[in-house]
């Protein structure tokens, strides 16, 4: 087989259109999508809508080799699996140590009983890649997992850059190592791909961008700073805050420090406070209160309150994100934006701080 041809329908392909010397090649079932041909692989016989990790027991592992996406009209020489892997390869950033990716996650899929795990990476300019491998992460080689990312298009995750004013960050800025970035759900991505609902992430972003720009316009210390959006490709990539190293429930667990019954008071004084200011100053709820959102200075040891994607002007519709279990009124409704949950979660974050159990 000289190339693949770019088809409406899937390409099926066997192990021995791939490889005469490699024991198998193998991929998810996907059609052509942005430009990428993707394949769609017999395993013994059985071709299954999803990576299907008992179907390899027959073969050698250490002679698998895992692909996921290939441009269209690359060549497969069947005399030289080593150029299929190289031109792979050359697709995605080459991922060289766990450092590179974004985001990793190994999972027990329940359909299949089976081990899997799922990694991302973002490069330099906001690019995101995806990918899959039905292995332990202590499995799995660099070269596999580079070989597996797939891009993720950009209307996927990031919303365009609307025409209303919300600020862009300075790049002087962005490139501060007091800087974090926040960027869409790539654990969420995992999800809603899953589910057909890719469409959820990028209002998500924008939404949480519009609640950000009214702290800048009524700032206060227990909120954390925003600096504005990043941008690249006509797209809102990220969200740049001030970083903040250790939320209460790390300073805490991790021995970091510790709170006298007076600091405990000062701290929840403080934290009352921003949640005062978030509603009559900025008209909104922030909707999830937890101690994972919940952030220490250590200079002074005050709280400032972060994650504000479940965050929505009050009585508006929330969305996809809605609170933390067991945080919230389990006799809640949860589906708008309200004062009642921001107090509801403050009751029982005091409760939480007086007696910290460390079992979220």
């Amino acid at each position: 087989m000289s190339s693949i041809e770019q088809s409406s329908r899937p390409i099926i392909l066997s192990l021995s259109h791939l490889s005469t010397t490699a024991s198998a090649f193998f991929a998810s079932w996907r059609t052509f999508d942005n430009g990428c041909a993707h394949l769609k692989v017999k395993l013994n016989g059985i071709e299954s809508p999803k990576l299907v990790p008992q179907k390899l027991e027959s073969y050698k592992r250490s002679d698998l080799h895992l692909c996921t996406c290939v441009s269209p009209k690359v060549s497969f020489p069947n005399s030289n699996p080593g150029h299929l892997r190289a031109s792979l390869a050359a697709m995605a950033p080459q991922v060289k140590s766990w450092r590179d990716l974004s985001f990793l996650s190994e999972c027990i899929s329940p359909e299949i009983n089976a081990v899997y795990t799922t990694f991302a990476l973002v490069d330099d300019e906001d690019r995101v890649f995806f990918g899959q491998l039905p292995f332990k992460k202590t499995e799995i080689t660099f070269e596999q997992i580079t070989a597996a990312l797939e891009p993720v298009p950009d209307e996927h995750i990031y919303p365009n850059l609307p025409q209303e004013r919300l600020t862009v960050a300075p790049s002087d800025v962005v490139a501060r190592p007091d800087i974090f970035i926040k960027r869409p759900s790539l654990s969420a991505y995992e999800d809603l791909k899953e589910e057909d609902a890719l469409g959820s992430l990028p209002p998500e972003l924008l939404d949480e961008a519009r609640i950000l720009e009214l702290t800048l316009q009524k700032p206060h210390p227990g909120i954390v700073q925003y600096f504005g959006c990043r941008v690249h490709r006509s797209r809102i990539t990220g969200l740049v805050l001030r970083r903040y190293e250790y939320n209460i429930y790390q300073y805490l667990q991790l021995g970091i420090g510790a709170l006298s019954g007076e600091e405990k008071e000062a701290f929840m004084k403080a934290l009352e406070g921003a949640v005062r200011h978030l509603h009559s100053e900025l008209g909104v709820a922030h909707n999830d209160i937890n101690p994972l959102n919940i952030m220490v200075t250590v200079s002074d040891k005050m709280p400032v309150l972060v994650d504000f994607g479940s965050a929505r002007k009050i009585g508006e519709k929330l969305g996809v994100s809605r609170g933390t279990p067991g945080w919230i009124d389990e006799e809640d409704d949860y589906t708008t934006s309200e004062i009642r949950h921001d107090i509801f979660a403050l009751g029982k974050f005091r409760a939480w701080l007086e007696d910290p159990k460390f079992e979220m």
